[in-house]
């Protein structure tokens, strides 16, 4: 982004100053709970993407069929699936 605005800012004469004010690094998840999680979402049907993981993100767009994955690969990775 910061990129991008210093070619706007350069091109069209204008000043633009980006605040980074909040960042989070992504989280890597164990490959043992992405294959769960795989899993339970190939065994409902559901069509699935990796994505970078951070605080808030997962937790702001979950679903009812994403609370069935996520269920589904806890009870593989519990040993009861």
């Amino acid at each position: 982004m910061a990129e991008l605005a210093h070619r706007v800012q350069r091109d069209a004469h204008i000043r633009i100053d980006v605040d980074r004010f909040w960042t989070s690094e992504p989280t890597r998840f164990a490959p043992s709970v992405i294959a769960a999680v795989e899993a339970a979402a190939e065994e409902l049907e559901i069509l699935r993407m990796h994505m970078w993981s951070g605080p808030g993100h997962d937790a702001k767009y979950m679903a009812e069929a994403g609370a069935n994955v996520l269920l589904r690969a806890v009870l593989r990775l519990a040993g009861a699936a």
